[in-house]
């Protein structure tokens, strides 16, 4: 039997939810005589799910409140006229545009307000750059990058967008409040840093920030890391940029004294598996031993 929805004039009677994957009946915030419903913008009646924080609708009720069914006589058509600008100055005359702006900075004090307990540098990064990541992410949502269409949920590409112009994602625990996949947000930062960066050398530098963040890696830890990366340029012969970073900053960890399972790795990290990062690691150390080994002989020699 299908769960009574209590929104269907806002959402339609046959409303079903827009999540990926879809949430079973009353677990959707919009379906089922006891749920919550959507967030409404009061200005353009946009409605988000508290969700997913997908655009899922629109109250026409809001828009039918603008409109003025009053007929106008010839006789009082310019007193009239005065009442219609005095009306329209009480409210916001913004065009499509305007308005999806308005509704993505809504999105951002939301996230803003549920992540900052748990990542204050990155939610105050959010508040404080809203127009610039919004601004960005319009400008993404028109392009041709599927990760970015319009029609998909907003939180996860604001989150990556403003992951990318910090250099880091939030931390697992900022995720897991906004019920957020460090997956949905990790992919797409990926795909902007590609896109955005023309030094690919820094590439495996700006994963081991990233990866080092959602793994909760002490600062002074995951800037030594870099440091050393950028000084030693190791050779691997793992090709995938993640795993590279993910063993470096393992044994950067490990070198600091600072507990880094592998088995936390494995699980917070997609792409990379046990094996792959087992064997980044090992050819990691034998370029260490072999680089070791050379700077010895160089001292000796000099000696």
């Amino acid at each position: 039997m299908s769960e009574v929805n209590k929104f269907q004039d806002m959402l339609g009677l046959n409303f079903q939810c827009q999540d990926a994957p879809p949430r079973i009946g009353s677990l959707c915030p919009n379906i089922g005589i006891n749920a919550p419903g959507p967030d409404k913008n009061d200005l353009n009646g946009e409605l988000t799910c508290i969700g997913c924080r997908r655009l899922i609708g629109q109250d026409n009720a809001v828009s039918d409140d603008l409109a003025d069914d009053d007929v106008i006589d010839e006789e009082n058509a310019e007193d009239v006229a005065h009442v219609f600008v005095a009306e329209a100055d009480k409210g916001p005359d913004r065009s499509p545009e305007e308005d999806k702006q308005v509704a993505r900075k809504k999105v951002i004090q939301n996230l803003v307000s549920e992540m900052v307990g748990a990542d204050r540098d990155f939610a105050l990064y959010l508040s404080n750059n809203q127009e610039e990541i919004v601004n960005k992410l319009r400008e993404l949502e028109k392009g041709e990058e599927t990760s970015f269409r319009e029609n998909t949920s907003i939180a996860p590409k604001i989150i990556a967008v403003a992951s990318h112009m910090l250099g880091r994602l939030p931390n697992n625990k900022a995720l897991k409040i906004v019920e957020i996949k460090t997956k949905n947000v990790y992919d797409r930062k990926r795909i902007l840093d590609r896109i955005y960066d023309t030094s690919p050398e820094n590439e495996v530098s700006k994963q081991i920030s990233s990866i080092g963040s959602i793994l909760e890696v002490p600062e002074p830890i995951i800037i030594k890391a870099i440091d050393d990366y950028e000084k030693i340029s190791p050779t691997n012969k793992e090709p995938k940029i993640q795993v590279l970073a993910a063993a470096w900053l393992y044994l950067q960890c490990k070198k600091s004294k600072w507990r880094l399972t592998k088995q936390k790795i494995n699980e917070s990290i997609p792409g990379v598996s046990r094996n792959a990062l087992n064997q980044a690691i090992e050819s990691y150390r034998v370029f260490m031993r072999n680089l070791n080994g050379t700077m010895e002989e160089s001292t000796n020699e000099e000696s």
